[in-house]
């Protein structure tokens, strides 16, 4: 590639110029703008005007900023053919100058087109398409009276419900099962295929073969009847064979194989699913297959030579399991072409009959009459209005974008099509930007003489301008696909260099990497742990730059570093809320740019709910949703008096009854802005947390509203269309991203994707070696060639394109890697270590470069230990010099201190508080209670924070339940499962438990054995009265009974003297100190039997491997080491209190049933209370001191 000079630069034919980051592509249009205008005749044989030069670029955004830097070149050129000379430092107009005589004559054609700017067609790619089909409608064949939509997401809704009704209404119960079970609804169905729909050029394999599919179903289905006679031959003594083989230690009787209580209760659905055979296969179906059975054979049975058994009903699983799975991708790949079929002749048909055009349409139909019978007269009258085009950011085309451009300009003399962009910056295949059709495009320009690129960086420091370029150097293969994506080797020009930045009066070095050291025992650390960590050193690092700035040793140039000078480079949205907490939490104020839709947030659900109370308001169900959210802000206790009082509730639905008036007459932005002040939205919004970002998405969700409303007519579509972008914020398209909510001086969070073009002094880049997991899932979708786009849905080769598409995800990632370093003025922050899945991050492959890429997918192969990990940094130092720091991530952002002043410029104080807050006052908890600590300020309920007692039995192994996980998240899924299920009817527990274990992050394998065993704990009588929960409907419980009292001032020994010792007597004391003020708590369950009412803790202890580990002596140790004595003495109070408030003849002694705390793990029905059922029923007395105690009568305690 040749560098380019602008002076030189050939201004006909097709040229290629790519433009690294930082080297002025913008400035480099602007200047060859100028010289088409005034240079063109020798290259093109006529002068050119303004409207001659058509520039395409992507967003209107950009045309706008490009329109504004050529007004300011061509008035920069006037003015200096006026004045006859140029300035010294602008070599373009100095040439130009000295090669024109008539300098009055250009100052004039300059001065003139200057004023007609407005004229000059700087398009979008869509706008471009748009006035060319406008204007070529015979040539085009285009319709004459189109009407352009923004979306069309309601078009493809409907179209994928019309495919649903055809094509399933009519089906077998069995069919209509299995598509059931793979898409729920036609939503789902849309979901999984309108990736592919504005694909035009992709190719779907395998295809579908209704012949071999028809034999796969007869195939299935005979040998589905031939397994179903087996099992009602033989399938009892089919499944003993495996409790035998469980039994013998042959098969693994684990928790995800064939333990017997999990064979138990998979029988009886094995038996219901032979009686009718379909897809899907029933739960655990796997289980009776020999691939499986002998996956679980154990390594002692191994090692003997022990088969698994041998049954022919087994044999006949196996046939049946891998035809299954056959048939369901046969059909998988027949539904999904025929969707994407369907859905796409449909969508053509139905804009065609309603004459509307979407953004992606005025591509593809613009290139089909390219291609078309008048393409070639369209071409030339294209051509001749626009002899020469510039396309910025060439990097992002498409193949119908390349094409349109290549058919118009490619051979044709007097003509110029310039390509400007940067490969190394492709981003967007998200939004079908095509890095292959780039490469074509490449390939298609003269090797010699139409290649060029721009070799100084004018926007970075020297020291950062090589570090990043010694990084990437490092990997041969540095962007993958190499043949075409190179590296040109850029100088710094100095400019940032002249301005530096300083600590401490010394110049940093351009890259510093916070190396993040593993624990003692971590091999990777933990993304969630590493995120959060990640997020507060960012937070401590720029608090701490921001305050040496306040103390004057952070300075760029010959000001202080600001908080505007900062920028938080992020991948998601989760990752910007980390950091924004996280900077919150120190006291600096941040904004966040994000592509995330306004439709995705609270503000744009809870303004649905005010749009359809207005919409309604004779409902007074929509009217008090909507004066609950926060927007409206009605507290509990004010909508209570509303409501009690009466005139105040009519007033407002008398109110809402004249918004909607005001809608119907006004429309919706009128009304919106009528409610807003009279509901006094506007003080309550700015008052919340992020209430600037909260109104401008407000604001915003108002503006859409009111342009949906010219497409949309009427209330009910406007309500219509609203609730659909809440259903899919991300169709909403660029207009729906959130917008910036201040300007002022904030540190900037922003997305990769949203940063390019962007930059800032310092960045930090706190999670760019997170790495992700590719999807194994998912159907792969890849590029065997520069010009086809392949979606592979299951054929022979699915492991192979598999690794294809890994490697053009990897391509990108480190395209992504290279636009967030190279956003940075001065400085690059970001960290680095030894993360779950760390070997998939850009960063990994470029330090640690994988053997043999083309051989299959480019995974980094990391070192285990941190100095293997930090070698590669330090050797881009040692050769290099001056380019890189490494130091250890450190939490307390080195520069210490929090700054002083770091929010926005020009708001308020807040007022000094100049009352008296009692200190020891405080809320407080069971929890808090023992932790020594004011407590927590928000109590949750206890869902067990781990396996407290009995450390030396915690150990034993066990089977069944006692082999599920432990620890606070079994014990949550618990509580969770017991409060939600109905414990009179079975299937309802088996439905949760079903539901919830992966919800809580459980293998689903573990439902037989946990529904099986809650079964039995439902059953297993509390004490010797027989009563059980399975017998309790819900009327006789109250789950999750929150409790709150005051508290007169009690110390932990008055409380320790009162409580009675349990068991053995050995029990920690409690040294929480003094406590006045309110206690809180939630008490699992409150239930009446009899006329009596017990509470009940559920515990999920694991104190050994059996039931015999859960003796009342074993129970009782537990609870004196747990404090539990304390726990169930406070809960037995509230009840107390509870009752004695609501029962008017309570009696402590006949109402109060006493104590159950249900240790799960050891509970059965055969056993009954002896095990697992720790029972206490505190004395009245002790009760009626704790009362007298915690109300402060000392005398009676």
């Amino acid at each position: 590639m040749h560098a380019l000079d602008i002076d030189t630069f050939p201004l006909s034919g097709l040229r290629l110029i790519e433009a690294s980051a930082g080297t002025g592509k913008t400035f480099t249009i602007a200047a060859l703008y100028l010289r088409l205008l005034l240079d063109a005749e020798p290259a093109l044989g006529r002068d050119l005007d303004l409207r001659d030069i058509l520039v395409v670029t992507f967003t209107e955004a950009a045309t706008e900023e490009l329109r504004e830097r050529i007004r300011r070149r061509l008035r920069g050129a006037a003015d200096a053919f006026a004045a006859g000379e140029a300035p010294g430092d602008d070599p373009v107009l100095q040439g130009l100058l000295a090669r024109r005589d008539d300098h009055a004559d250009c100052a004039r054609r300059l001065s003139e087109m200057l004023t007609r700017m407005d004229e000059a067609p700087i398009h979008t790619i869509h706008g471009f398409c748009h006035r060319t089909l406008r204007e070529n409608a015979f040539e085009s064949g285009s319709l004459f009276r189109a009407e352009f939509i923004a979306d069309e997401h309601h078009l493809r809704r409907a179209l994928a419900e019309d495919f649903w009704r055809r094509r399933f209404y009519g089906c077998s119960e069995a069919y209509a099962r299995w598509v059931r079970s793979e898409w729920a609804t036609p939503e789902a169905l849309l979901a999984a295929v309108k990736g592919y729909l504005d694909r035009h050029r992709l190719r779907v394999i395998p295809e579908p073969d209704d012949d071999a599919l028809a034999a796969l179903e007869q195939r299935f289905e005979a040998t589905a009847t031939r397994a179903a006679g087996l099992w009602r031959e033989a399938g009892d003594e089919a499944v003993a064979r495996l409790h035998e083989a469980a039994a013998s230690k042959v098969l693994s009787a684990s928790a995800s194989a064939y333990r017997a209580d999990r064979l138990a209760a998979l029988r009886p659905l094995w038996a219901t699913w032979f009686d009718a055979p379909h897809l899907p296969l029933p739960a655990g179906f796997e289980l009776l297959t020999p691939q499986t059975q002998a996956g679980h054979v154990l390594k002692a049975a191994a090692r003997r030579g022990t088969e698994p058994p041998a049954h022919p009903l087994f044999d006949a699983c196996g046939e049946l399991a891998a035809l299954a799975a056959e048939l369901a991708g046969a059909r998988r790949i027949q539904v999904l072409h025929d969707a994407l079929d369907c859905l796409r002749e449909g969508l053509r048909e139905r804009k065609r009959a309603e004459q509307v055009l979407s953004f992606d349409d005025l591509l593809t139909t613009l290139a089909d009459a390219l291609r078309g019978p008048h393409g070639s007269a369209l071409a030339d009258a294209v051509a001749r209005r626009h002899p020469v085009a510039l396309i910025d950011e060439f990097q992002d085309t498409d193949p119908e974008q390349y094409t349109i451009f290549q058919r118009i300009y490619a051979g044709r003399e007097g003509c110029g099509l310039f390509m400007i962009g940067d490969p190394k910056q492709a981003i967007y295949s998200f939004r079908g930007a095509d890095i292959f059709t780039y490469l074509r495009a490449r390939r298609g320009t003269p090797a010699d003489g139409g290649r060029f690129t721009l070799a100084t960086n004018w926007r970075s420091t020297d020291s950062l301008v090589r570090g990043i370029d010694a990084l990437f150097r490092r990997n041969p293969r540095r962007f993958i696909f190499d043949q075409g994506i190179d590296l040109p080797a850029v100088t710094a020009a100095g400019r940032a260099d002249e301005r530096p930045l300083t600590i401490d009066g010394a110049t940093p070095t351009g890259l510093r990497v916070w190396f993040h050291e593993r624990g003692e025992k971590e091999r990777t650390i933990a993304k969630g742990r590493a995120r959060e960590r990640l997020a507060g050193a960012c937070a401590a690092r720029i608090a701490g730059m921001l305050a040496s700035a306040d103390a004057g040793r952070a300075r760029l140039g010959d000001e202080p570093l600001r908080a505007r000078d900062i920028a938080v480079l992020v991948r998601s949205h989760s990752e910007a809320e980390a950091v924004k907490s996280a900077l919150d939490a120190r006291g600096v104020a941040s904004v966040h740019h994000s592509r995330e839709s306004v439709f995705a947030t609270e503000e744009a659900r809870e303004l649905g709910h005010i749009l359809h109370a207005v919409a309604e308001p004779e409902d007074e169900g929509l009217l008090r949703a909507a004066v609950c959210t926060r927007l409206i802000g009605l507290s509990a206790a004010d909508f209570h008096e509303a409501l009690r009082l009466g005139p105040p509730w009519e007033a407002r639905l008398e109110r809402f009854a004249g918004y909607r008036e005001r809608w119907d007459r006004r429309g919706v932005l009128p009304m919106l802005h009528t409610l807003m002040h009279e509901e006094g939205m506007i003080r309550r919004v700015f008052a919340l947390p992020d209430g600037e970002r909260r109104m401008t998405n407000l604001l915003h969700l108002g503006e859409l509203l009111q342009e949906a409303a010219t497409e949309h007519y009427g209330v009910t579509a406007l309500l219509r269309w609203f609730q659909e972008q809440l259903d899919d914020p991300g169709a909403a398209g660029e207009a729906a991203e959130l917008r910036l909510e201040s300007d002022a001086e904030l540190v900037k969070i922003v997305t990769i994707h949203k940063s390019k073009g962007l930059q800032y002094p310092v960045v930090l880049l706190p999670f760019i070696a997170l790495g992700r997991a590719p999807d194994d899932a998912a159907a792969p979708l890849f590029h065997p060639g520069d010009d086809e786009l392949v979606l592979d849905l299951g054929s022979a080769e699915l492991d192979a394109h598999r690794a294809q598409a890994y490697r053009e995800a990897m391509a990108e990632e480190l395209r992504l890697l290279y636009v967030a370093l190279t956003r940075a003025s001065h400085r690059c922050e970001l960290a680095w270590g030894r993360y779950n899945d760390g070997e998939h991050a850009g960063l990994a492959y470029l330090l640690f470069p994988p053997p043999d890429p083309d051989g299959a997918p480019p995974v980094a192969e990391l070192p285990d230990d941190d100095a293997a990990l930090r070698a590669p940094w330090e050797a881009l130092e040692a050769e290099h010099g001056g380019i890189v720091t490494v130091t250890a991530l450190d939490d307390g952002g080195g520069d210490a201190g929090t700054p002083a002043a770091v929010g926005p410029p020009g708001r308020g104080q807040a007022l000094a508080l100049d009352g008296h807050v009692r200190q020891g006052w405080r809320l407080s908890s069971y929890s808090g209670l023992l932790t020594s600590h004011a407590g927590q300020l928000i109590e949750q309920p206890d869902h067990d924070a781990g396996d407290e007692a009995e450390p030396a039995a915690a150990d034993t192994p066990g089977e069944g339940i006692h082999a599920f996980p432990r620890g606070a998240r079994a014990g949550t899924f618990f509580h969770r499962v017991l409060e939600l299920a109905d414990f009179t009817d079975p299937d309802d527990l088996a439905g949760h438990v079903a539901r919830l274990l992966p919800a809580y992050g459980f293998d689903r394998d573990w439902a037989a054995t946990v529904t099986g065993h809650l079964s039995g704990v439902l059953a297993t009588p509390l004490d010797d009265s027989g009563v059980t929960l399975s017998a309790l409907d819900r009327g006789q419980r109250l789950d999750e009974l929150a409790f709150f009292f005051p508290v007169r001032d009690v110390g932990a020994a008055e409380l320790d003297e009162a409580l009675p010792e349990v068991g053995d007597g050995r029990r920690p004391a409690l040294t929480f100190g003094r406590l006045q003020g309110m206690l809180k708590g939630y008490i699992d369950l409150v239930f009446e039997h009899d006329g009596r009412y017990f509470v009940v803790d559920y515990k999920s202890n694991h104190l050994g491997g059996s039931a015999a580990a859960y003796t009342p002596a074993r129970l009782a140790r537990a609870v004196a080491a747990s404090r539990y004595d304390l726990q169930y003495a406070l809960y037995a109070l509230a009840v107390h209190r509870f009752l004695r408030s609501r029962l008017p003849d309570y009696d402590y002694d006949r109402h109060f049933g006493g104590v159950r705390y249900l240790f799960l793990r050891g509970m059965t029905p055969a056993q009954g209370p002896a095990t697992g059922v720790y029972r206490e029923r505190p004395p009245r007395a002790l009760i009626e001191r704790l009362d007298a105690l915690f109300s402060g009568d000392t005398e009676a305690a």
